[in-house]
């Protein structure tokens, strides 16, 4: 596998000191519109011959596109901002070249009925150009980080093992967004989250399909494992709505984002912490189990004797159903440390979203997951990627809840 990685940001970067650890590849180019950033990624690396970094302008198709015939890359990377999706997804199959990223195309409110009807969603502009990639023979995996990415792994893997019949799939998440005291301990810019909880979240529903609501709705009081505890959750726009119905049934659909105390204070004005603390404490968990898929694939569980730590980024989905005639629900989820920024520390979700995307890269050059068309990680089978996140040396884990 050779492969062009376009963008040197934090993830970027992450992705780079992932995947320097292992040896699925032959080639790894670092691409960046300033030179400077690129070799900065590489930095840490000493001497990886490996690793090359390379100047390109990332909003430009033929000029990306020329960089993969060059070094003839069959894997373009996408760690940019999601408005550079379509170009570099262009790119990729302008090349003959297969394509990875961590996100989705950027969405647009409906023009009169914003908070009731979808108008372009999030990822449709890619999913649009599923019949091209599926003529070329090429693969676009797109949506492979956290959330979305793991998220979709986990209800694939419910679906197959865990339910009959599934009700809801919601997933649910939470990190250190917007910690004042410690901004460079942020996975998002606190503003930059504002401006998502802004957008009209997505819900999914059986019955009439995709549809959105107010900002801030759907409050209801979740509890985090790892040490975490409970926090307000809303319903937020997330691609992982859009993306897991396409291939797993379940009745309903949802994204929430769990917030912290200084964040909730930032919201204060919108009177959304007086809602959230005024709800009433429900869902305590059973247990905590670390899983994994057992030889033939089943779950095969085992106690952690982990200590929790009171700094994680969770990402997870509960999902609620039935099996064998019986009513369950069960989280399951990874959790990992929310470190405060040091030099050649990354945090819980930037580490989380660069592991799930190398882990997706390796499973595809070993053969493990293959496909053709544009894909969501809910498409794929869920035993390699999980026993690979074992292997490097994070499991997830499942929580027994009560109904």
């Amino acid at each position: 596998m050779r492969i062009l990685l376009v963008g040197a940001g934090r993830i970027g970067a992450a992705i780079v000191s992932r995947a320097a650890r292992r040896t699925f590849f032959d080639c790894f180019i670092v691409a960046e519109r300033d030179l400077y950033q690129a070799n900065a990624a590489l930095a840490p690396l000493k001497g990886d011959g490996r690793f090359l970094a390379a100047q390109v302008d990332v909003s430009n198709t033929s000029k990306v596109a020329g960089l993969l015939k060059k070094y003839r890359c069959n894997f373009l990377v996408n760690a940019t901002h999601p408005r550079f999706c379509i170009s570099l997804m262009d790119a990729a199959l302008a090349a003959d070249a297969n394509y990875v990223d961590v996100t989705g195309s950027l969405s647009q409110r409906h023009p009169e009925r914003p908070y009731e009807l979808t108008h372009v969603k999030l990822a449709d502009a890619q999913f649009d150009r599923a019949e091209m990639w599926e003529r070329s023979g090429g693969l676009a995996l797109v949506g492979m980080g956290a959330e979305p990415g793991l998220s979709g792994v986990f209800s694939r893997y419910a679906e197959k093992y865990l339910f009959d019949e599934i009700e809801e799939i919601g997933v649910r998440a939470t990190v250190e967004i917007s910690s004042i005291a410690h901004p460079s301990s942020r996975s998002l810019n606190a503003l930059t989250a504002i401006h998502a909880f802004l957008k009209p979240p997505v819900v999914f529903d059986e019955q009439v399909g995709w549809y959105t609501t107010e900002p801030f709705s759907g409050g209801e009081i979740f509890h985090f494992p790892a040490g975490v505890g409970p926090l307000g959750c809303i319903n937020v726009e997330h691609e992982d709505v859009l993306m897991i119905p396409r291939w797993i049934k379940a009745k309903r659909v949802t994204f929430k984002y769990g917030l912290d105390s200084d964040m909730m204070e930032i919201l204060h004005n919108f009177d959304f912490s007086q809602k959230m603390h005024a709800m009433e404490i429900g869902d305590v968990f059973a247990s905590q189990d670390i899983f994994e898929p057992s030889p033939d694939g089943s779950p095969s569980t085992a106690v952690t004797s982990e200590e929790p730590s009171p700094s994680f980024a969770c990402t997870g989905v509960v999902v609620t159903g039935v099996k064998d005639g019986q009513e369950r629900k069960v989280y399951l989820y990874h959790a990992a440390p929310q470190k405060r920024s040091t030099k050649g520390e990354f945090q819980g979700r930037i580490l989380q979203t660069s592991m799930n995307s190398v882990a997706a890269l390796e499973l595809l050059a070993k053969g493990l997951w293959t496909g053709c068309g544009v894909l969501g990680s809910a498409a794929m089978s869920p035993e390699p990627f999980l026993r690979m996140l074992k292997e490097y040396g994070t499991p997830c884990a499942m929580q027994e809840r009560s109904m």
